[in-house]
């Protein structure tokens, strides 16, 4: 018997050409330092959502560039709910608690994390844009991002903890 191999998925069939096309150029309109890795940013934007809504228990962690096309993707409110549907459920966006959260939790573990959890979904990860270890202070000042537990509750007191920390 012959092993079926699976090719990898990448980010930019998840959606149409012309939304691919229109996220592109609002990631390089918001960002013009980052034109030349726009389609990339937001190629892998996509895999890490779809990602997380196939993850059963949320927290994986954007890197900083993948951020970038999360908050742009966000922005398209219908086209990101539809992109969620069809990978299993609503990602959340949930900013950190603050700067402690980042120290104990480890983002270099979380990043780490999330690339083995694309991996094992099968999509392709551009590593240039992966770096273990990641901060985003566009949505928060001194937190980053990730995505939402089960319930999606940006509330520390409800929201589903780390249990390493």
């Amino acid at each position: 018997m012959t092993a079926v191999l699976h090719p990898a998925r990448r980010g930019r069939d998840l959606v149409d050409s012309d939304l691919f096309a229109r996220l592109v150029g609002e990631v390089t309109a918001k960002h013009p330092q980052l034109t030349d890795l726009a389609a990339q940013i937001v190629d892998q934007a996509l895999v890490f959502v779809a990602t997380a809504a196939e993850a059963s228990n949320g927290g994986l962690r954007p890197s900083t560039l993948v951020d970038h096309g999360w908050h742009t993707l966000l922005d398209h409110h219908v086209a990101y709910e539809a992109l969620c549907a069809r990978h299993g459920r609503y990602v959340h966006h949930v900013p950190d608690d603050g700067p402690d959260r980042a120290a104990v939790s480890g983002p270099s573990g979380e990043v780490a994390r999330t690339i083995e959890a694309i991996e094992r979904a099968r999509y392709v990860v551009d590593l240039d844009l992966w770096p273990l270890v990641a901060r985003c202070t566009s949505c928060h000042e001194e937190g980053g991002c990730r995505s939402g537990g089960q319930d999606g509750n940006e509330n520390t007191d409800t929201r589903k903890k780390d249990p390493r920390g």
